[in-house]
């Protein structure tokens, strides 16, 4: 009798744990699918939040435009476009080419030189070596709008926005550098990007988290931007 108590018994607690394991992993799962649903629509929040401000900054560069230039208005109104068509229909995915994301920050710089004329130097290059590996989209363009955005404008000094794409040995690396003025700069905007350079300091940590490096610094009238990613 107290041999079939027993095995009763451990029958019973052998039912009970494998219930409480099952419950467990069931636990885990539906945890873990919140949190991909949390990260995912996260970072499409991140992403929209690109729109409006891309947007704000390309029409006045083409209102601008076309007051000096209406020829000029015309062929940035065409890359305007483009760039358009990039966000509305290529930008879904979680990963795009980086061939599309370099063209995007191509027409974006072409822009931007046409806006800011003369007084600002622009050097941009992408080494040959930086292609056929993909990339989450629209990360790159909140360190170019920001360099451009606090270029310094004075008459009697060297002015200049500076951007190099470079990948090898499977680490792709973006620099971006910008004259600035200090003096001229108001105390609150010493954050330097406000709500563009968190935007990207977040998106990076859901999707490179443990494979970027972001440094950013300031000194000696220049600002510079440096960041490196381990594609796999």
């Amino acid at each position: 009798y107290s041999y079939f108590l027993s095995g009763a018994f451990y029958s019973s607690f052998l039912v009970v744990a494998i219930k409480a394991i099952r419950d467990k992993i069931r636990s885990d799962r539906k945890a873990a699918l919140l949190e991909k649903e949390k990260t995912d629509s996260e970072l499409r929040f991140l992403k929209s939040q690109m729109n409006p401000h891309f947007l704000f900054n390309a029409i006045n560069s083409i209102y601008v435009l076309i007051k000096k230039d209406p020829d000029f208005a015309g062929h940035t109104l065409v890359k305007f476009a483009d760039m358009l068509r990039y966000q509305l229909y290529e930008c879904n995915a979680d990963v795009i080419p980086i061939e599309k994301e370099i063209g995007y920050l191509d027409n974006y710089i072409q822009l931007e030189k046409l806006r800011k004329g003369d007084l600002i130097r622009t050097h941009y290059h992408v080494s040959p070596s930086t292609g056929r590996f993909s990339i989450a989209p629209l990360l790159l363009i909140p360190f170019v709008e920001n360099a451009f955005k606090y270029v310094s404008n004075c008459p009697d000094r060297d002015n200049f926005v500076t951007v190099d794409l470079n990948f090898q040995d499977n680490i792709f690396e973006l620099s971006v550098e910008n004259s600035m003025d200090e003096e001229a700069m108001m105390p609150k905007e010493k954050a330097w990007g406000g709500i563009g350079l968190e935007n990207v300091r977040r998106r990076l940590q859901l999707t490179y988290d443990g494979r970027h490096a972001l440094d950013i610094s300031s000194g000696d009238g220049v600002f510079s931007v440096l960041l490196t990613i381990k594609i796999q």
